[in-house]
């Protein structure tokens, strides 16, 4: 089901994850919301024998990387650029 071509958000968020899982932690340095993304993630990473825990930070254009980037295993940045004059 995970590479059906019309996936469902209520299927990804049905299906079972295993218990076992390698856990990583996720820093996300953002400007906008990316609970939306995490909440189906774990359902792709699964596949992988991986689980992510993720931290947030406050939604901060200015991206000041306070707190959330120390003790985890990936620091990503998720940036609406639309909020920058480009």
């Amino acid at each position: 089901m995970l590479f059906k071509q019309d996936l469902k958000r209520f299927e990804l968020l049905s299906m079972p994850l295993k218990s076992d899982n390698k856990l990583i932690k996720i820093a996300v340095h953002r400007n906008h919301s990316f609970e939306m993304v995490a909440s189906v993630l774990n359902t792709f990473l699964d596949f992988s024998n991986i689980k992510a825990e993720f931290f947030y930070s406050d939604y901060d254009d200015s991206l000041n990387f306070t707190g959330t980037e120390n003790n985890v295993d990936i620091n990503l940045i998720w940036l609406d650029i639309s909020h920058y004059k480009i």
